[in-house]
C-alpha cells in the first residue's frame, strides 16, 4: 500500500495547506506471508525449545490505544470476543476533496489483531480501549500524508486531554518510504509525548538508516519507541531499517493476524516486517501500562529496553520481551494466583505439582485458590476461567486427561487437590482380586488415595486390589489455565 506524507498540516486555526513541499512516498511497514514461535519469543527468547507456548500477563488498570492506520473493521464481531477490548468507530482524516468515509481497512485490522486480538494478540490480558484514525481516505491502495498523520496525532492528542487518566499509547505502523523530515510532525510527536503519551513508531523496511525516514527518525526522541524487526534467530531482517534511531526489535516474520477477508476462527494470516513488529511492542507497552500506570513514556521505553533480550554483549538487536512475572520469582503471575500465591510477593511461590504413584495410579497434587474455586464443577472457576490436564508420551502430542478429581482441606486460602489420572488404568490398571467391573472411584477423604468400588459391592470399604505389572509407558503432564473470554469462546 503506497503512502504519501506532507499534503497538509493542522494548525490551532484549523487546517493548512503546505505549499511548496513534494509529496513523499510513505508505506505501512508490511508485507503479507504463523508460527507459534513469535509470541513464545515475547516470554523467553533465548529458549531453543521446539515446542513452545505464551503467557500473557492479566494487568489490573484499563489502557487506552490511539491507532493511526487505515480503519478498523469488526463487521464479523471477532474483536468482540475479547471482552475486555472497547472498540470505537474509526475516525477518517481527511483532506479538501477526499472521500467522506473509510474505504480501507486491512492494515489497521491486522495491527490491531496483534495487539489485542482474541487469538493471538500480544495484550489481550489487559483492557484496552480503542481510539483510531484512518489516514487513507483514497482507499486501500493508495496513498496518505505527512499532513494527514500530524492532523491525527492532533485529534489524538485533543481526545487525551479531554479524556484524562487513562495511560495511553500512539501506535504508528507506517512511515515515509524515502528520506523525510517534517519540523510539523517532530513537534506534534514531541507535543504526545509531553502530555504523557507513549508513542511506538516503525522503523521502516527500506533495509536502511532509520534516521532518514519519518517518523522512524523521532526514535532517539525519550519516550519515543522505534521498532525494528527480527527474525526466529533474533537477527534483525534484512529489509528492516536499522542504525542509532531503533530502540528495540520484534519478531517480524510470519506474525499471525485478522484479515478481514479471509477469516474463521483459527485461521491467520501471516504478515512480514515492521509493522506487526510495532504493534508487537505497541502492545507491550499497554501490558506494562496496565500494570503500572503511572509510568511515563521515558520509563515506559527504559523498561522495554532494560529487559529486552541480546543474544550476546555486543549485539545492537534487543528483542523486546514481555514481563508475565511481576516479582520475579520465576512463575507468571496469572498461575500464582490460580495456586493461591501472591504474584507480588517473591517470597509467595507455588511448589511444583507433585506426581505419585498409588496402587497402581498416577496422582497429581497442587492447590487452587480457595477464592476461584467452584466446588459444583471444579474444572470452571468463579471467575469464568477454567483449567485442564493434558498428558503426552513425547512432549509433542498432548491429550486431555480423563481424571477424577479429590478437593482436599483448605489452609492459607489454598485448597488441596488431588487428580487421578483415568488415562493410565489404560496401560496400568489395578485388577480386583475378586469382584466385578469398577463402577466408581473415590478418594480416601484424609490421605486421599484412591478406593476401588464394584457394582457387587454392599459397602464403600476398600477393596483389595492388585497393580498390573508396569509396561514401561512414561506420561508427561502439563497444567492449562484458560482465561474467562477464550474459556468461553
Amino acid at each position: 500500500m503506497l503512502i504519501r506524507f506532507l499534503r497538509f498540516f493542522t494548525a490551532c486555526a484549523g487546517i493548512l495547506p503546505l505549499a511548496g513541499k513534494e509529496p513523499i512516498p510513505i508505506t505501512p511497514h508490511a508485507s503479507q506471508e504463523a508460527t507459534d514461535w513469535v509470541l513464545s519469543a515475547l516470554n523467553d527468547a533465548d529458549t531453543a525449545a521446539p515446542e513452545l507456548s505464551y503467557v500473557f500477563p492479566e494487568t489490573p488498570h484499563k489502557v487506552r490505544l490511539y491507532l493511526i492506520d487505515t480503519a478498523v473493521d469488526n463487521a464479523s464481531g471477532w474483536f468482540d470476543t475479547n471482552n475486555i477490548l472497547t472498540l470505537e468507530d474509526s475516525q477518517l482524516i481527511r483532506g479538501q476533496g477526499d472521500p467522506t468515509s473509510s474505504s480501507a481497512f486491512t492494515h489497521g485490522t491486522q495491527v490491531l489483531s496483534v495487539i489485542a486480538g482474541p487469538e493471538a494478540g500480544v495484550a489481550r490480558g489487559t483492557e484496552i480501549e480503542v481510539v483510531s484514525f484512518d489516514i487513507y481516505p483514497d482507499g486501500e491502495e493508495t496513498s496518505s500524508t505527512v499532513g494527514l498523520l500530524v492532523t491525527a496525532l492532533g485529534e489524538a492528542i485533543n481526545h487525551f486531554i479531554d479524556n484524562p487518566g487513562t495511560p495511553s499509547v500512539v501506535c504508528i505502523a507506517n512511515g515515509s518510504s524515502e528520506p523525510a523530515s517534517s519540523t510539523f510532525l517532530e513537534a506534534r510527536i514531541s507535543e504526545a509525548v509531553g502530555r504523557g503519551m507513549t508513542v511506538v513508531v516503525a522503523a521502516g523496511n527500506e533495509g536502511s538508516d532509520a534516521s532518514a525516514y519519518i517518523p522512524a527518525a523521532y526514535g532517539t526522541m525519550d519516550g519515543v519507541i522505534c521498532v525494528g524487526a527480527s527474525d526466529q534467530g533474533h537477527a534483525p531482517l534484512a529489509s528492516s531499517n536499522s542504525g542509532d534511531a531503533v530502540d528495540v526489535h520484534a519478531p517480524g516474520v510470519n506474525v499471525q493476524t485478522f484479515h478481514p477477508e479471509s477469516h474463521s476462527v483459527g485461521q491467520t494470516t501471516p504478515m512480514t516486517g515492521t509493522s506487526p513488529a510495532t504493534a508487537i511492542v505497541a502492545a507491550t507497552a499497554l501490558a506494562e501500562l496496565g500494570r503500572q500506570p503511572g509510568l511515563n513514556p521515558s520509563e515506559v521505553e527504559n523498561l522495554l529496553k532494560a529487559r529486552a533480550y541480546t543474544s550476546d554483549s555486543e549485539s545492537k538487536v534487543r528483542v523486546v520481551q514481555l514481563d508475565n512475572d511481576f516479582d520475579s520469582d520465576g512463575t507468571p503471575d496469572e498461575l500464582e494466583r490460580f495456586f493461591g500465591y501472591d504474584p507480588l510477593n517473591s517470597s509467595s511461590t507455588p511448589p511444583a505439582i507433585a506426581v505419585r504413584r498409588a496402587n497402581g495410579f498416577t496422582m497429581l497434587d497442587f492447590t487452587i485458590s480457595e477464592d476461584l474455586l467452584n466446588t459444583s464443577g471444579t474444572s470452571t472457576l468463579r471467575d469464568g476461567s477454567s483449567w485442564r490436564l493434558l498428558c503426552s508420551t513425547n512432549l509433542k502430542d498432548w491429550m486431555e486427561v480423563e481424571r477424577y478429581v479429590h478437593i482436599g482441606q483448605k489452609q492459607e486460602g489454598r485448597v488441596a487437590i488431588t487428580i487421578l489420572d483415568d488415562a493410565v488404568l489404560t496401560e496400568d490398571a489395578p485388577v480386583p482380586v475378586s469382584g466385578g467391573p469398577v463402577d466408581s472411584l473415590r478418594f480416601d477423604l484424609l490421605t486421599g488415595e484412591p478406593i476401588v468400588e464394584y457394582e457387587e459391592a454392599e459397602s464403600t470399604a476398600n477393596i483389595q486390589v492388585q497393580p498390573r505389572p508396569r509396561v514401561g509407558v512414561r506420561c508427561f503432564y502439563k497444567l492449562e489455565w484458560i482465561p474467562a473470554r477464550l474459556a468461553a469462546e
